[in-house]
């Protein structure tokens, strides 16, 4: 009985997941950066698993939840790259198992398994290292994800259950969880209070709602108050700091007119691409055969994706205008608003009001979420991890409203060209990535893959620095590179392990030169790695040059490594200091 009820959707997760696991198992290990951030992520949760205090004894500009959350699974479990691997995949399953319930509330089996499949090809796969659902830059930006898609089910079930209290009180709660992990999430807060106002009597329960969001934000910076004070300072100088803001420039659109004409030529390719494979595949449904069919809409959607992808350019920003028809939705609902309330009363069921303020509520968390990057969607930065819950908004309930008046069978036609698109992706972005990624570093922790002029050269400079120093030896690797800190198993200094343009300006060099020589670290590292990002790109010639030239005074020259291939070179200089 049970069976037959969700014979479908049983089917549809079975099939998901089986594609999820030959994913993970494919690219095992090719996630993330050997040099950008993501080794941040290995290197503080075991210097905290081994006690050190965060804030106070190691520098960091996140939020502390995840980093103990992965503390506490490196204590139990140890510490590897495996381990790191697989609580990125468990939880990336869990986001595609969310992904699907809620494109489920919308639509039936198969567009909810299409999008959840486009969802694992076009965003949980990196166009750039450091922005993957796997080893990504930063473990809390995805576990705040899962909680933030946890919330918004729940809500969606509130709306669905006659209002139940319990769901918008548990929806609440995994928008506190998912704030406390990253607080470019904190704007979804406001849309929830209103609802708990608009929906709830009594200020007990808006009272508990409220309450529910903030502790799980508290909490956490309870277990080590006196890092508070020192968190908030360096969050608010990074913040405030002129190289954050430039670099945050490089990963949104910097002017309104460069806004409008990138928006446009995204919304050009995505008709291309989409609307013209809808089309001949509705044409194609007059065809008596159903091989012909089929084949018809495969050949249009990858000849239509493969010539516009390559003359086009670039397929990151397929979806990157998506806000924009979250913000068509919202003031949809607000301008006709009294029109509506004046129809309820000639007999509009109650059932029509409560599906459009739920598509307001979710359009405007939608727009709230994307706030940190301008709202623009491109795949290759931050965007990616606001985009997953936009498709399904968009493919599951956006567009079947804009298309109800045609009668054409939609969920059929546009899952077909979404399972080609994410298969044709998936193919494009495992030949990208097995090919950049091309150096299998091994090591007793586990294995990572790089480019080989990188991975070659901190694999060797790792070996040596593990043969010449001592295990209680510090290695400073700047402007920063702690997989050689993770690889040889020793420490770095925790406090300026990552010295790029935004952090020396929070720290203030004069005051990062004084702690250099006030407890140096026995070896120095220096690499060709650049930061054009940043709007300063040569470490020593365009920044740092009082911490180089103390470098200079204090160590000497022990060994140089440089690897290249294909033009491109890669080389790490070791210093000791002088006796």
């Amino acid at each position: 009985m049970i069976y037959e009820k969700y014979k479908k959707d049983i089917w549809a997760l079975l099939g998901l997941g089986i594609l999820f696991v030959l994913y993970c198992a494919v690219f095992w290990g090719r996630w993330g950066d050997v040099m950008v951030d993501c080794p941040r992520e290995l290197y503080i949760p075991s210097q905290i698993a081994e006690g050190k205090g965060l804030y106070t004894g190691i520098f960091s500009l996140y939020s502390p939840l995840g980093y103990y959350l992965n503390a506490f699974f490196v204590k139990i479990f140890g510490n590897s790259l495996n381990l790191f691997y697989l609580l990125g995949c468990i939880n990336t399953g869990i986001i595609l198992f969310f992904i699907y319930l809620i494109s489920r509330r919308f639509s039936g089996s198969l567009l909810s398994f299409s999008v959840s499949f486009l969802v694992l090809s076009y965003c949980c796969i990196s166009f750039s290292p450091t922005t993957n659902f796997f080893f990504p830059y930063s473990y809390s930006v995805v576990y705040a994800l899962t909680c933030f898609l946890a919330s918004v089910y729940l809500l969606i079930t509130y709306f669905n259950r006659d209002f139940k209290y319990k769901y918008i009180l548990l929806s609440c709660l995994f928008a506190g969880l998912s704030i406390s992990f990253k607080f470019e999430f904190a704007l979804i807060f406001l849309p929830l209070i209103w609802v708990l106002f608009k929906k709830e009597n009594g200020l007990k329960k808006i009272f508990y709602g409220i309450l529910a969001v903030i502790l799980p934000v508290i909490l956490p910076f309870l277990v080590n108050i006196e890092g508070i004070r020192t968190f908030v300072d360096n969050f608010l100088a990074f913040c405030s700091s002129h190289s954050s803001k430039v670099f945050l420039k490089t990963i949104s659109i910097k002017t309104p007119k460069a806004y409008i004409f990138s928006t446009f030529k995204d919304i050009l390719f995505f008709l291309i691409l989409f609307v013209s494979s809808f089309f001949l595949l509705l044409k194609s449904e007059k065809m008596t055969t159903k091989w012909k069919k089929i084949g018809a809409g495969l050949i249009c959607a990858l000849f239509l994706y493969g010539i516009t992808s390559y003359v086009y350019g670039n397929r990151i920003y397929l979806f990157s205008w998506l806000t924009l028809v979250s913000v068509w939705f919202i003031i949809k609902y607000i301008i006709p608003r009294p029109l509506r309330e004046r129809a309820g009363e000639r007999g509009i069921p109650k059932e029509i009001s409560d599906i459009n303020l739920l598509t307001f509520i979710l359009s405007l968390i939608l727009l709230l979420s994307s706030f940190r990057v301008g709202g623009y969607l491109a795949s290759n930065h931050y965007g990616k991890y606001y985009l997953p819950l936009f498709l399904v908004m968009f493919f599951c309930l956006y567009l079947p409203q804009i298309l109800k008046k045609f009668e054409i069978n939609y969920e059929k036609n546009i899952s077909c060209i979404l399972i080609i698109f994410a298969l044709f992706n998936l193919i494009l972005t495992d030949k990208a990535v097995h090919q950049g990624k091309n150096y299998k570093i091994r090591t007793d922790k586990g294995t990572i893959f790089s480019s080989y002029p990188v991975g070659k050269t901190v694999e060797e400079t790792a070996l040596f620095i593990k043969l010449v120093s001592k295990p209680k030896d510090r290695v400073l690797v700047l402007p920063e590179g702690l997989m050689v800190n993770y690889l040889a198993d020793r420490k770095s200094d925790d406090m300026l392990y990552q010295l790029l343009p935004n952090h020396i300006e929070i720290m203030g060099e004069d005051n990062i030169v004084e702690r250099m020589n006030q407890n140096p670290s026995e070896y120095v590292v220096l690499s060709s790695l650049t930061t054009p990002s940043y709007g300063k790109t040569y470490f020593c010639t365009d920044y740092a040059t009082k911490i180089c030239d103390f470098i200079n005074a204090n160590y000497e020259h022990l060994e140089t490594f440089e690897n290249s291939q294909n033009k491109r070179s890669f080389m790490m200089m070791i210093l000791k200091l002088k006796k």
